[in-house]
């Protein structure tokens, strides 16, 4: 716009870091997993939080690569 260049940021999506973080806590706490399951995490996350699955999978392509790099974040 007038010959200067247009930055668009990043969508916000309502959820911030945090809140994706305690969820992601939540459901590792209540399947006592050790390890990733990607299938029950998605059912558990989709249970607990239908909005914000709904939303994460929408705004992230490789949603489930998404999934296993917090996961593997939370396991440090």
């Amino acid at each position: 716009k007038n010959n200067e260049t247009i930055n668009l940021g990043k969508k916000n999506t309502g959820y911030s870091p945090n809140d994706i973080r305690k969820m992601f806590l939540k459901i590792k706490r209540e399947t006592k997993m050790e390890t990733l399951d990607l299938d029950l995490f998605k059912e558990s996350f989709q249970t607990l939080a239908p909005k914000m699955y709904d939303v994460m999978s929408y705004e992230h392509m490789y949603f489930d690569n998404w999934i296993r790099g917090i996961y593997k974040y939370l396991s440090k």
